[in-house]
């Protein structure tokens, strides 16, 4: 059975609004993966999750438990200095007690644990880890230290001309509480369509459509951490000083946005799709 973890002091008092990607993407993600599955897969999932379920339906289970679980907690999160370019496990990934430690090892566990586990409940309740910290692991400042992953970092968004207020629709979305996180996490996302299906069918039809599939699923998740984090390092410079995100800000980051999607839907297929050998 699962283990209590211990992680990374740091990130030990994350507000527990810091989720990543929201609903929308984390059920993304999933659907790119899902696509992908091999019969081996397949049966899997299905075997664990009962038949007809999708990888999206439980792809947020890992944030609507994690304050149940406080020994999950800091699995979400990967605090590297946004200075620092190189991922440093004592560093970035200590074991806290009662917190957990970072992404990046519990995927490594729960991918072993979905196919070793005696119990069906603990291999269930690793694949639903795995599908949620995959995406985690993609989103830039999911892998940030400063600020809380930047959940402290507050913005003001304005969209289409107008400086977004209480009557919102998907397209205007509340500013006076957001952040640059949630920025990341949904808004860009919300920006660009009304359902998540949309974007998996307009990333189908552009980024994943081109991508090079070997090249963008080779690797491990310590690697694919210093990935995201070099990202993170490019695009949080762009945000302006008075911070306030308009339309350009939107259109120039929506191109990362489809990439970190992509690549995590095709690197849980990988995770999904390859054998694991058990003790």
């Amino acid at each position: 059975m699962r283990i209590a973890f211990a992680s990374l002091l740091a990130i030990g008092i994350m507000p527990v609004s810091a989720f990543a990607w929201g609903q929308e993407g984390h059920s993304i993600v999933a659907e790119i993966a899902q696509r992908r599955l091999n019969a081996s897969a397949e049966e899997m999932v299905s075997t664990l999750l009962g038949p007809g379920v999708s990888l999206g339906s439980i792809s947020t289970w890992a944030d609507d438990v994690r304050e149940e679980r406080q020994n999950t907690y800091n699995w979400h999160f990967v605090p590297m200095p946004i200075g620092q370019s190189n991922y440093d496990p004592q560093r970035d990934c200590k074991l806290v007690p009662d917190k957990g430690d970072c992404a990046v090892a519990e995927i490594m566990r729960a991918q072993k644990e979905m196919h070793c586990e005696s119990e069906v409940l603990a291999r269930t309740e690793a694949l639903k880890f795995l599908v949620h910290f995959v995406g985690d692991l993609h989103q830039p400042f999911h892998t940030v230290l400063e600020d809380f992953g930047m959940n402290r970092h507050a913005v003001t968004t304005r969209i289409g001309g107008e400086t977004c207020g209480n009557a919102c629709d998907f397209h205007r979305l509340k500013s006076e509480d957001e952040n640059l996180h949630t920025v990341w996490d949904s808004t860009l996302i919300k920006k660009q369509v009304y359902s998540w299906g949309a974007y998996v069918d307009q990333l189908e039809a552009s980024w994943l459509k081109t991508a090079n599939v070997a090249a963008e699923q080779a690797g491990d998740p310590a690697s694919w951490a210093v990935e995201t984090h070099k990202i993170a390092q490019t695009v949080f410079p762009d945000t302006p000083a008075n911070n306030f995100l308009d339309d350009a800000y939107f259109d120039k980051q929506i191109p990362v946005i489809d990439q970190q999607l992509g690549r995590a839907g095709l690197r849980l297929a990988r995770l999904l799709n390859e054998p694991v050998s058990c003790p």
